[in-house]
């Protein structure tokens, strides 16, 4: 069983809830670390797409993967057997994260505490922990909405492979 000293547990109290916002105690990381320290044993899949780097507990998602989405505007998409209309990149991300939750709720929070750009967090517990962070309905978790498009569409896109929906959110565009 692996022990992590003091030092190690104080950094990574400090660094969870600076990033966070969770209030956690060194009981909590240690437990934490102790039964989930091999990313093979956790949530986390054995496989990930070429196209997102893993690094111990942190996907990183490339927004140059899904391609160019400038003058793009979204009017739909469907994930999870659900299409929505949309009016915005904006309201796109949220929905997709709304629906995903919904469907995965047992594995939502612990997956998208570890999904970040190259950057900056995408999630957080506290909207005062991103620069523009919107509740996602039926939970406590806040996503960064001051995105491009192109940043929103590989997100969501990265949603979709992980939760296992297929490589790419089906989308129809407005004429712009």
């Amino acid at each position: 069983m692996l022990v992590p000293p003091p030092e190690l547990l104080t950094l990574l109290v400090d660094a969870t809830r600076s990033s966070f916002g969770a209030d956690v105690s060194q009981e909590d990381v240690r437990h934490f670390v102790q039964t989930k320290a091999d990313p093979q044993s956790g949530p986390i899949p054995k496989h990930f797409p070429s196209e997102r780097k893993v690094f111990g507990w942190l996907i990183e998602v490339d927004v140059n993967a899904s391609g160019s989405m400038n003058g793009a505007k979204p009017r739909s998409f469907s994930i999870g057997g659900e299409s929505r209309l949309v009016k915005s990149w904006k309201g796109m991300l949220l929905d997709v994260c709304a629906i995903v939750a919904a469907q995965n709720a047992k594995n939502f929070e612990a997956v998208v505490n570890h999904i970040r750009g190259k950057r900056r967090s995408y999630f957080a517990y506290k909207s005062s922990n991103l620069t523009d962070g919107r509740q996602i309905r039926g939970t406590n978790i806040f996503v960064e909405v001051n995105l491009s498009a192109n940043n929103i569409k590989s997100l969501c896109d990265a949603l979709s492979r992980y939760f296992g929906y297929g490589s790419e959110i089906p989308m129809q565009f407005w004429n712009v």
